[in-house]
């Protein structure tokens, strides 16, 4: 999934090191925040056609992708204050954000750390606009602890996850890059799911004055979070697309891309 022109790069925070993938020279830089437990790779089909417009930076939240990993778990809060000050260590000035899932919440709490004067929209894909049953529905059941099994088990139960989340018609080579990215930090997968189960958007998602686009397939899982999300928020727009079960940016780039421009593009 790797693009041969995007660029890897390290910046230094108090926590350790946050690992980044930058590519494109645009006047805005468009951050954009992972879901869990993967990282900055899901990103890399549609960096290349976003880097025509925006600076791209996908960022490893830390203790996922190549970022440092913190001790112990982390709220939503802190997740977003570690990368809010390699943010500022990067020097970026005027932003967007962009996120999936966990990364969605990441990408609101940004705009509300770093501020909204230089914010110039968010892009989100499954923020957590639960009601209070589901909330503690997938706090309870959707990740619980995994330990390694001395008999592979762990490796069937990988695969088996990502072929669910994914769907019956995904590739074997998606389900396996899901596999993969779980297994890679399968001790702490589940910190930052988490994080997201606990963090409550709604007074961001209500109150935010930068315009957000709401963009994701129409059977993904939090997909009527983002329906029922863009029915209170002050600016927004709502754009769902094919029956995919989630990962526009990894099974459709194109349409990703491209709606994001347009919306940018709506706004100027």
């Amino acid at each position: 999934m790797k693009e041969a022109n995007i660029k890897n790069g390290y910046i230094e925070v108090q926590e350790g090191q946050v690992h980044y993938s930058k590519m494109g020279k645009g006047k805005i830089a468009l951050l954009l925040f992972h879901e869990s437990p993967q990282s900055s790779k899901v990103f890399h089909k549609v960096i290349p056609s976003l880097s025509k417009i925006f600076t791209v930076y996908a960022f490893d939240t830390p203790g996922y992708g190549m970022s440092s990993a913190p001790s112990n778990p982390l709220k939503i809060e802190k997740y977003a204050e570690v990368l809010v000050e390699a943010i500022n260590n990067l020097g970026i000035g005027k932003y967007a954000t962009g996120g999936c899932h966990t990364g969605a919440s990441i990408a609101l709490e940004v705009i509300n750390q770093k501020g909204e004067n230089d914010a110039i929209f968010c892009v989100l894909n499954g923020v957590p606009y639960f009601s209070t049953d589901e909330r503690q529905q997938y706090m309870n059941n959707w990740s619980p602890d995994i330990d390694i099994d001395e008999n592979g088990d762990h490796l069937l139960w990988a695969w088996d996850r990502y072929k669910r989340i994914y769907g019956e018609e995904a590739s074997k080579d998606l389900i396996n890059f899901g596999a993969i990215g779980i297994l890679e930090c399968l001790e702490r997968y589940n910190w930052a799911y988490n994080a997201a189960f606990e963090y409550v958007p709604d007074n961001l998602v209500e109150n935010l004055n930068t315009p957000i686009l709401f963009l994701n397939s129409k059977k993904d899982l939090l997909t009527h979070c983002d329906i029922e999300a863009d029915k209170v928020a002050k600016n927004s727009k709502l754009s769902l697309h094919t029956d995919h079960p989630g990962q526009l940016h990894m099974r459709e780039p194109e349409i990703y891309s491209a709606e994001v421009i347009s919306f940018y593009n709506s706004l100027i």
